[in-house]
């Protein structure tokens, strides 16, 4: 509804826009909205501001002051500026110095009262004081008068101190050192259109600049070029634009305690769009218009059209737009006034160039030219000069037309080359192109190639006129190579039929060894002439050999090959191969029968490729498979290991078959006397089965329970120390049973073994029993050997687990029912009855049996 209303006022009814206007209606919109925004942005600011405005308490400047001080700069609200040089303050540009250590100051900083001096001498004398300027402005150093230092900036104070101090000591300007160790606080208010204005307690080697930045800079309508900073009666005037094009003025802006800052409301505040480095809203001194507002936008742009710039205004209640030719204006050395809320707007070029002309084809240079006045084909051609191969019988001319389309013209190159004064010769208009054609565009392309056993296969030219024999051309390819057949094929096309196909044989050898030999043809175009391999032509015999030796695979078959040959190429044997058992597979065919598969079994001595008469006792034939086997049950020594409390632990061999847990304790030498066998281990590695729960105590005592199984390579066997603990953990209430500071974050206790009772014993008796969040049903015991037992309900009752010596005892959650989304059926509590009844009666009675049976 505001912004409606905002677009009436400047005569603009949203429902009534016609297109031509749709442009226009945008920016007015846009800028509008930008006018809410600031208005809304502002009146929340002024509601904010007040809680500023408190001084900051100065009695300790180091620490209290300096804290709030960041405290209260951290809380400045974050606010998009609209005019251009406010963002500086914003964006982290200038820096607020909150501690005395942030900053050197520099030569132009103005000592006060409060500052910290630092005087060092190093050489033939040496000194180091820390001078405090006085409430009179003086410094008192040590066995020297007192100095008045206030007013003076930090470059006149290291020359005013050395002149002194070399009156009193021996020192060289090399050996003499003044620093600022602690500047002084001062107390500044900021007020007008600051974002958090108010009174600030900074460093002194802070500017104006520095304190604006920490109180947010100025609002959206706050002034960046007319921010006045008063010092008693002396009043500066802080331009913001200047500061972005000259940092240095910085230096003319240092502060003393009670100074004010006042950011009044930007008065001429102007926006620029369209073609221009960077367009924004720009605030404007009086004396400043189009060209400033032009050199603060960074300048127009390339493809700016300057000779119509437009500029609107509001003026006696409405809305108007003057179009200025600044291109003329700034000529003339004027300039175009701008007033307040003006909107600039620069035109974009957006046309392409048009006043070229193209050449493309057979010429040196090709593309687009410069199109002069009366230019013709003859200039063009002088500037991009024709090749060799052009063809300058005729061209053609694509005259540009005003539908943006072609009418193509033919001409002579060669007659406007001989008379410019040809009307051939025609003048080029925008956008024409001149198309000069190739000679090779008009030539049949002949060729012919070479492949296989050559040296250099490849597609030759053929000479329209001369005559190619077949041996030329393989010497063309490079000759042929070692591997070539006698023999080869012309593959030859008819070019009028170009789907029918010959194949010409041709003899290699014969063309070669007589070039007037029927078979050194004449090669035409389009011929391919193919040179066969002569390994192309004959089967790839091999044999393989699998099994016990030292690199299996596949080899190329040879006459003559033996077994051995083939083993030997294989690395030989193996340590495991069985010599006297190899067995060779052998394909056995000729022709009109069916192949038929032959085993054989063949031994060799262990000198066998010493030999050469054994070598050859078994030749082989193409194809051929050979497995070499390994000794019956040939195996390498395997090996367990055995921890902890025996009399010899460390890593055994298994020495036979089936040896089981008994015999391997057996032979360490049996347990120790602190050996926990209740507790022992057995970890398989081999074939990831992991942990194997075995009953020590029962193995010794009986070594055929099932327990006792047989040991396979690595196997590690773990037999701890005696445990005389039992661990008690889980939801148990053990902080009702032990106090903090003994359990000290434990989620479970250790206790003595107390014989082997039930786990809720020990709950209940040590770990002031299960707590709300756990069950008693959910009790449950690991025993030392790792495996584990819950607890058990028959009927009503739970039967818990038994605790032994090293056992730990866990208590879990509650075990939460799943709800049900079905619809519950009414409970017949009579049958329950009844069925609780007749279970308790069967108990009652083999209860009765049992102690009948007793008596």
């Amino acid at each position: 509804d505001t912004l409606r209303a905002r677009l009436l006022k400047k005569g603009y009814d949203p429902n009534r826009i016609r297109p031509d206007q749709a442009a226009e209606f945008q920016d007015v919109v846009l800028q509008t909205i930008v006018e809410i925004e600031s208005e809304g942005s502002n009146e929340s600011m002024n509601d904010t501001i007040i809680s500023k405005v408190d001084t900051l308490p100065v009695n300790d400047p180091q620490t209290q002051a300096e804290k709030e001080e960041v405290q209260k700069t951290d809380d400045i609200p974050k606010i998009r500026p609209t005019i251009y040089g406010q963002e500086i303050f914003r964006n982290q540009s200038i820096e607020v110095f909150k501690n005395s250590e942030d900053i050197v100051p520099p030569e132009d900083y103005v000592i006060g009262t409060g500052d910290k001096i630092g005087v060092v001498g190093f050489g033939r004398s040496q000194f180091d004081q820390i001078l405090e300027v006085n409430p009179d402005g003086f410094i008192t150093p040590s066995s020297i008068p007192r100095i008045p230092v206030r007013g003076l900036t930090f470059g006149a104070l290291k020359e005013l101190l050395y002149q002194r101090f070399q009156q009193y000591y021996v020192i060289s300007r090399g050996e003499f050192q003044v620093t600022i160790n602690k500047p002084r606080n001062i107390t500044v208010n900021v007020f007008g259109e600051a974002v958090s204005p108010g009174s600030y307690t900074l460093p002194a080697f802070n500017t104006a600049f520095n304190v604006i930045s920490a109180a947010g800079g100025p609002t959206v309508i706050g002034s960046v070029r007319n921010i006045k900073v008063i010092s008693g009666g002396n009043v500066r005037k802080l331009d913001a634009y200047e500061f972005m094009s000259d940092p240095s003025v910085a230096r003319n802006f240092f502060l003393q305690s009670n100074d004010y800052i006042h950011i009044p409301v930007a008065e001429k505040v102007v926006s620029i769009e369209g073609a221009v480095v960077r367009p924004f809203m720009y605030e404007l001194l009086d004396t400043e218009n189009l060209t400033s507002l032009l050199t603060y936008a960074g300048g127009a742009k390339a493809n700016s059209f300057l000779s119509d710039v437009q500029v609107i205004r509001y003026l006696d209640d409405r809305q108007v737009v003057t179009n200025i030719n600044y291109k003329e204006l700034s000529v003339g050395g004027g300039d175009y006034i701008l007033l307040n809320g003006d909107r600039v707007m620069i035109k974009t070029i957006d046309d392409d160039a048009v006043n070229f002309i193209t050449i493309n084809g057979a010429v040196q240079f090709p593309g687009k030219y410069e199109r002069r006045q009366d230019m013709r084909i003859s200039d063009l051609l002088a500037q991009s000069r024709l090749k060799p191969e052009s063809r300058l019988d005729y061209a053609f001319v694509l005259i540009h037309q005003p539908d943006n389309t072609y009418r193509y013209q033919r001409v002579s190159i060669e007659n406007i080359l001989a008379n410019p004064a040809s009307p051939e010769n025609i003048i080029l208009q925008d956008l024409d192109q001149v198309q000069i054609l190739t000679l090779s565009s008009f030539t049949e392309q002949r060729t012919f190639t070479v492949s296989g056993a050559v040296r250099k296969p490849e597609t030759f030219s053929v000479d329209p006129i001369g005559q190619i024999k077949l041996e030329d051309a393989i010497l063309m390819a490079g000759g042929l190579n070692l591997q070539a057949s006698d023999f080869g094929y012309i593959i030859r096309r008819d070019p009028a039929e170009p789907k029918t196909v010959s194949y010409l044989r041709v003899n290699l050898r014969e063309a070669f060894n007589n070039p007037d030999a029927e078979d050194n043809v004449n090669i035409l175009a389009g011929d391919r002439i193919v040179v066969f391999n002569k390994s192309d032509l004959r089967d790839n015999l091999t044999v393989s050999i699998f099994g016990a030796v030292r690199k299996p695979g596949t080899f190329s078959y040879g006459p003559d090959m033996s077994l051995g040959d083939v083993i030997n190429l294989a690395g030989g044997f193996t340590f495991s191969a069985d010599r006297e058992r190899i067995n060779i597979a052998r394909s056995e065919f000729s022709a009109g029968k069916d192949l038929k598969i032959t085993e054989y079994t063949a031994q060799l001595s262990p000198d066998f490729s010493l030999n050469a008469e054994t070598d050859k006792s078994v030749l082989l034939m193409p194809y051929d498979h050979i497995y070499v086997r390994e000794i019956p049950e040939f195996e390498l020594q395997q090996t367990i290991t055995l921890k902890g409390e025996v009399k010899y632990p460390g890593v055994y061999a298994i020495l036979k078959d089936n040896e089981r847990i008994s015999d391997l304790i057996a032979r360490a030498g049996g347990l120790t006397g602190e050996a926990f066998a209740d507790g022992a281990r057995m970890y398989r590695h081999g074939d990831s089965t992991g942990l194997v729960v075995i009953n020590l105590s029962e193995i010794l005592s009986n070594n055929n329970i099932p327990s006792n199984v047989a040991l396979r390579s690595g196997d590690v066997i773990d037999i701890p120390k005696s445990r005389e603990l039992v661990t008690i953990g889980g939801n148990v209430n053990l902080d009702e049973e032990y106090s903090d500071r003994y359990l000290q974050g434990e989620k479970s206790i250790s206790v003595a073994f107390r014989g082997e009772k039930s786990a809720k014993y020990y709950v209940d008796n040590f770990a002031a029993g299960v707590s709300e969040e756990g069950a008693p049903s959910e009790i449950k015991v690991q025993y030392a050997d790792g495996h584990v037992k819950k607890t058990q309900k028959f009927l009503f009752f739970n039967t818990y687990p038994k605790v032994t010596r090293g056992a730990i005892i866990s208590v879990g959650d509650k075990s939460v029912k799943p709800v049900s989304t079905e619809e519950k059926e009414d409970i017949n509590w009579g049958t329950i009855l009844r069925d609780t009844l007749t279970q308790a009666t069967a108990v009652l009675t083999i209860l009765i049996l049992v102690d009948q049976l007793g008596k």
